[in-house]
């Protein structure tokens, strides 16, 4: 418990010191060209063949494109954490179920519910505090 109270506590403090650096960061962006979209980049272009194909996007510059990278990965996680955790008190819910057949079942059911709904209510808060630290995270 105290090592997941130190990792928040570090987490929660490297995601201020990136949103602190942000502040400073100037707004211009740098113009490439690419064979394939960019994703979160302003893209045109980008049709025909493989060989052939070309576009034109603009990256922003400085902790922009890193903010950007991180805010997709923060929501991509979470995304996958909560569906990860209904599908398994949907397991747990046909487990209880099936829970005639060996009481032990029944009873290692329920507790996995428990521990999926603390871990869902754990990243409730968390995303509570980095809404609050970082709100660009979550926009």
């Amino acid at each position: 418990m105290k090592l997941l109270a130190f990792f928040l506590s570090c987490l929660v403090a490297i995601i201020a010191v990136l949103a602190t650096a942000m502040v400073s960061t100037p707004a211009y962006a740098v113009t490439v060209e690419v064979t394939e979209k960019v994703p979160g980049a302003n893209c045109s272009g980008g049709t025909g063949s493989p060989q052939t194909r070309r576009a034109t996007c603009e990256i922003g510059r400085g902790f922009e494109s890193v903010m950007e990278i991180l805010s997709g990965m923060i929501k991509y996680g979470t995304f996958l954490i909560v569906l990860i955790g209904v599908l398994m008190i949907v397991a747990s819910g046909v487990q209880i179920s099936m829970g005639a057949i060996d009481s032990s079942m029944r009873e290692d059911a329920k507790k996995r519910i428990t521990q999926v709904l603390t871990g869902l209510a754990f990243l409730f808060l968390v995303s509570m505090i980095l809404n609050t630290v970082a709100p660009w995270v979550y926009r």
